[in-house]
């Protein structure tokens, strides 16, 4: 089962060197991720989410599920408006329907303190003990929740509301008056940029998705009994999440 993973922290660098334990153990194939980035709480209880460094955008870039769990655990007082809530794409994914419950966001937002920070990642992992270890050595708490696959089902719900939405506003906007169609166009600009955006999620996310796919095929080749068994289920659940994803960029063209 996937997993939302968040590691809290006292020091953000050590946020940052989780970041990287995260792309070592992926890349022994002890587990992979789907989305991965940094949270911060300021002295004021604000969060806002942390790029590391230019060349780890691709690597660590928001998606939607993060981004709405971040505005769900600020809540209204600890979000920074339209920097979290969301992610990348503005959409606001239903974490009941994937399965975090109350408790799990609870728990988060205790450890989470002022002046802390978290990685939040969106994973699998083939056990707990890797990354319980790396994140011990660093002074990281780990807590973990496991989730539905349900990113593309209501990432398509999303899509397909908005698809209707922009069909709604072309009908009005060719039997609006001049001084409203301005209005009207802005609306139809933002769908396509949302449009956009999603799009290059979910290019990141394939990306990852091939990177772990590779990573798990070499554990393989060193593994044998019910662990390659295991392994090569794991390889046949990300292919067929990468052809979920794949229909959803169809859907998007």
């Amino acid at each position: 089962m996937d997993k939302l993973i968040v590691i809290t922290f006292t020091e953000e660098q050590h946020a940052v060197d989780a970041l990287t334990s995260l792309r070592l153990l992926r890349d022994q194939g002890e587990m992979g991720f789907y989305d991965a980035g940094i949270v911060a709480k300021d002295k004021n209880g604000k969060l806002s989410m942390k790029q590391v460094t230019d060349k780890m955008v691709k690597e660590y870039m928001w998606g939607s599920l993060i981004g709405s769990f971040i505005g769900l655990l600020g809540g209204p007082a600890g979000v920074i408006a339209g920097s979290i809530a969301g992610g990348l794409t503005g959409a606001t994914l239903d974490f009941i329907d994937v399965g975090v419950k109350k408790d799990f966001i609870d728990r988060v937002g205790q450890s989470l303190q002022v002046n802390n920070s978290a990685v939040v990642a969106l994973a699998w992992e083939v056990s707990d003990a890797p990354l319980d270890h790396a994140m011990a050595s660093i002074g990281g708490r780990v807590f973990r929740t496991g989730i539905k696959d349900e990113f593309e089902k209501q990432i398509e719900t999303q899509v397909k509301s908005d698809q209707e939405t922009e069909t709604k506003l072309k009908a009005e906007f060719a039997q609006a008056e001049t001084e409203v169609k301005t209005i009207i166009q802005q609306q139809i600009d933002g769908l396509h940029a949302k449009k956009e955006m999603l799009r290059k999620e979910l290019d990141a996310r394939n990306q990852r998705i091939e990177a772990n796919i590779k990573a798990v095929t070499r554990k393989v080749s060193s593994v044998v009994g019910e662990m390659k068994t295991t392994l090569e289920q794991r390889i046949a659940q990300m292919r067929a999440k990468q052809d979920r994803q794949g229909k959803l960029q169809a859907l998007l063209s």
